[in-house]
C-alpha cells in the first residue's frame, strides 16, 4: 500500500474539526428546539389552567382571594415565557387572554371604589337619578369582572391551536369561526385571521 500524501495529514484533521463543529451546532440547535417545544407546551398549558381557575373564583364572586392574585401572577408569567419563544401568533392570543384578566381585575378596583362612594355615611342620600345611575354602573362593572366568557373560550381553543400549528402537529387550517365579518353600508367583508394573509 502506497504512503499517504503529504496533503492528507493537513487535510484529515481538519475535516474532523469541521465535522465536529457542524455535529455539535445541530445538536445545538436541536436541544433549543426541544427547550422551546417544552417551554411553549408548559406555558400554555398553566396559562389555561390559571385563566380557568381565576373564572371560577371569579363566577363564585371571591374578588379578593389571594388566589385570584396568584393565578394573575401565573398568568403573566407564562405570557412572558411565550414571548421569550417568540411564538407569534400563540402570543397574540395569550395576550388577549392576559388583557381580559387585566381589565377584570381593574374593574374589581373600580366595584371597590362605586360601593366606598356609596356606604360613605358623610354623603346625603343619592337622589332617584343616581339611585339608578350606580345600579347600571354597578351591573356594568360586573359585566367587566365576569369577562365575556364565550370570547375567552375562544381564545383558549385559539390559543391551543395556534400551539399545535407553533409545534407541527397540525398544519393550518381555514377556521370559519376564527373568521369574522363586518357589515354595513357597504357590501358585506370577510377578515380572515392572520396566518392566512402570510
Amino acid at each position: 500500500m502506497p504512503p499517504a500524501p503529504d496533503w492528507f495529514w493537513i487535510v484529515s484533521p481538519l475535516i474532523l474539526i469541521a465535522g465536529w463543529f457542524v455535529v455539535n451546532a445541530i445538536t445545538s440547535k436541536r436541544e433549543l428546539n426541544n427547550w422551546r417545544r417544552t417551554t411553549l407546551t408548559n406555558a400554555v398549558s398553566n396559562l389555561i389552567e390559571a385563566s380557568n381557575k381565576r373564572l371560577s373564583l371569579i363566577k363564585k364572586k371571591k374578588y379578593a382571594s389571594d388566589d385570584t392574585e396568584a393565578y394573575e401572577h401565573d398568568i403573566r408569567t407564562a405570557v412572558q415565557q411565550i414571548e421569550i419563544c417568540r411564538a407569534a401568533q400563540v402570543y397574540a392570543y395569550a395576550s388577549q387572554i392576559r388583557k381580559a384578566h387585566i381589565q377584570s381585575r381593574n374593574s374589581i378596583g373600580d366595584l371597590d371604589s362605586l360601593r366606598e362612594s356609596i356606604i360613605d355615611p358623610y354623603l346625603e342620600p343619592f337622589t332617584l337619578e343616581e339611585q339608578a345611575y350606580t345600579k347600571n354602573r354597578t351591573r356594568e362593572i360586573n359585566k367587566l369582572i365576569e369577562m365575556n366568557q364565550r370570547k375567552l373560550h375562544f381564545d383558549h381553543r385559539m390559543l391551543v391551536r395556534e400551539l399545535q400549528i407553533e409545534l407541527g402537529l397540525r398544519k393550518f387550517e381555514f377556521d370559519p369561526d376564527a373568521a369574522q365579518v363586518s357589515t354595513g353600508s357597504k357590501p358585506s367583508k370577510i377578515h380572515l385571521p392572520p396566518r392566512i394573509h402570510k
